[in-house]
């Protein structure tokens, strides 16, 4: 089997990505709804009924150019906006570094923190 911290490493990434993904598609969700409540047509230009409209922000997104202020720390500016994405997921996850159950060995272990707790 794979070296379980990377495995553990691979969970993470994947379950941040499925995460965020369904966010994309719930705020495409919210601008469908919001379209519909003002009898008008909403995102429907991108993939057959605007699927791949999240694809497209995403990109656009990526590919703007970066207007970086004169006066700002550059290194803060951008440093910042990771460091708000990095704090609010890491409370979908939790990373133990001790042992699960006792003799049981040193390592990585994930699990989904609950949330109704």
């Amino acid at each position: 089997m794979i070296y379980e911290p990377v495995f553990t490493l691979l969970l993470i990434v994947v379950l941040l990505g499925l995460l965020q993904l369904a966010c994309a598609y719930l705020i495409l969700l919210e601008r469908k709804m919001a379209a519909w409540v003002q009898d008008r047509l909403g995102p429907n230009r991108v993939g057959p009924k605007g699927l791949f409209q999240p694809v497209a922000d995403g990109l656009k997104f990526l590919l703007k150019e970066q207007v970086v202020p004169g006066h700002v720390d550059k290194p803060a500016y951008f440093v910042a906006p990771a460091i708000a994405v990095v704090a609010t997921t890491l409370g979908f996850a939790v990373v133990p570094f001790a042992p699960v159950a006792p003799g049981e060995e040193r390592g990585l272990r994930f699990i989904i923190a609950p949330i109704w707790i």
